[in-house]
């Protein structure tokens, strides 16, 4: 098991110093002659709904910008899980409730060398629940040449997981994981950018769900997937902005393929409208198809030797999400009484997932929140 209980509280001790600093901080803009700083706050709530799971989300945070340059960001998620899958042989309509904490820290940094910018980011977040164990690292490394028309970007993690079961303490499974991306990002004119990337990610372990079982001759026996997993991704981005009409389009696309036989495929639209000064509109309709893992079985015959699953979200399927995402700027409270958070903006999502996946039904994903500038 993650030895990591002491880590979490230091982070939360950490997290807890600068949310005081930042609600004492001064509203001014950070830089080396003065010797300020700026940073921001945010809190919102995520709710997601499916047919035998609902999880509120609550998250806070701050982000610190020293003079110097150095950022330093942390933030706090509480995850609370109300699920039938918690315990064996509960039922739809016998829900039970897990609460997830994960603090998460880092620390961030822009350094010019000659023409060219390189910044780099560290993250370090840990996350626990009663049956489970999450510590993982990320460094983020951006290089932006040609006066910032192209742009490098890596990504690389490292993550271990341990769970275990509430309902057989005889099981334990340990997930080992690294992943790194490389995208480029280039500005082919002044109103059209266009982004292209590679993902990897390698996970060895136990990869499956301890409370999931899948059916060997109509008997149930716990799901034991391959203990290796290799994903591949390629994915890009072009968007484009039309000043008259104060609108733009981003068309994305991604291709996944894995070692297990997944092969998936996912478009997406999403169009920006500004209304004003204050109104922003965005619009979004997702698409997204795979075919079914090599090893995947409704049923099992009592020969089989392989890998075994009951997940559906190894079958094949598709699934469409629209949604939509309103953010006020709060520029309007100036010269009020809440003139403090003039710097700042709200906002409203909503997304619905159609999935046609007879046990988890469609999907509704909402989040709400705001963010406070200083």
């Amino acid at each position: 098991m993650l030895r990591v209980a002491k880590n979490a509280t230091f982070v939360g001790c950490c997290l807890l110093a600068l949310l005081a600093y930042c609600i004492c901080a001064r509203t001014v803009r950070a830089d080396e002659a003065s010797g300020t700083w700026t940073g921001s706050v945010f809190s919102d709530l995520n709710y997601y709904y499916e047919r035998s799971t609902r999880v509120f989300l609550p998250t806070g945070g701050v982000k610190l910008e020293a003079p110097n340059g150095t950022r330093l960001h942390a933030d706090y998620l509480l995850d609370v899980i109300t699920s039938a899958s918690v315990a064996a042989g509960r039922t739809a309509d016998q829900l039970n409730d897990e609460f997830r904490h994960q603090p998460q820290v880092g620390i961030g940094k822009g350094f010019d060398i000659g023409d060219t910018r390189l910044d780099l980011d560290a993250t370090g977040r840990y996350s626990t629940e009663s049956d489970y164990e999450s510590a993982s690292a990320t460094l983020d490394a951006s290089l932006a040449l040609f006066e910032k028309n192209t742009i490098l970007h890596f990504s690389g993690s490292r993550l271990v997981d341990h769970s275990q079961s509430n309902s057989d303490p005889t099981f334990s499974g340990t997930i080992k994981a690294w992943a790194g991306s490389l995208s480029l990002e280039q500005v082919l004119n002044p109103t059209m950018v266009l982004t292209v990337g590679y993902q990897f990610g390698h996970q060895r372990g136990y990869l499956g769900n301890p409370y999931r079982f899948a059916q060997r001759q109509a008997a149930p026996e716990r799901e034991h997937p391959p203990t290796l997993r290799l994903r591949h991704g390629l994915s890009s981005k072009w968007t484009s902005y039309v000043p008259s009409l104060r609108l733009a389009v981003h068309a994305l696309a991604r291709v996944y393929i894995d070692n297990w036989g997944v092969r998936g495929l996912n478009p997406e639209l999403r169009v920006y409208k500004e209304f004003g000064e204050l109104l922003l509109l965005r619009l979004r309709y997702r698409y997204y198809q795979q075919t079914e893992a090599d090893f995947y079985r409704t049923s099992y015959p009592r020969d089989w030797e392989g890998a075994i699953t009951s997940d559906p979200k190894l079958a094949h399927f598709r699934s469409h999400t629209v949604g939509f995402r309103v953010e006020l700027n709060t520029k309007f409270l100036e010269s009020t009484f809440l003139d403090f958070a003039a710097n700042g903006m709200v906002y409203l999502q909503l997304d619905r997932v159609f999935t046609g996946i007879p046990r988890y039904g469609d999907q509704i994903n909402g989040t709400g929140g705001g963010l406070l500038r200083f």
